[in-house]
């Protein structure tokens, strides 16, 4: 179905447009086995190339932001989760910035 506008209304409506931003948590490289693992499966993967683990970014109440694991959930205001794309507002990339996670927000 197709609407067409004359162009003449008295609408109060304000288009509002939000710019969402991309937010990739850091990563750490780890190995798929260990190098004393002497078993098969261990054997098998100490070949294997070196992938990337993402780490989960916890904003806390407070404003501060951290990657350490928080227990009390009463402290954490948002939770950016490491391996996936976190959509972020201006504002967020603002916050982001200044904690130090300026070259991982696009």
């Amino acid at each position: 179905m197709f609407r067409t506008a004359s162009g003449s209304g008295l609408s109060t409506e304000v288009n509002t447009v939000v710019k969402l931003l991309l937010f990739i948590t850091p990563s750490d490289g780890i190995s798929p086995a260990d190098f004393r693992d002497t078993s098969v499966a261990g054997s098998l993967f100490k070949y294997a190339e070196r992938t990337n683990r993402g780490k989960n970014v916890y904003k806390l109440v407070d404003g501060t932001f951290t990657e350490i694991e928080q227990r009390n959930l009463d402290s954490i205001a948002k939770i950016y989760y490491g391996g996936s794309k976190n959509f972020v507002s201006q504002a967020e990339k603002d916050d982001l910035i200044a904690a130090g996670y300026g070259s991982y927000v696009t």
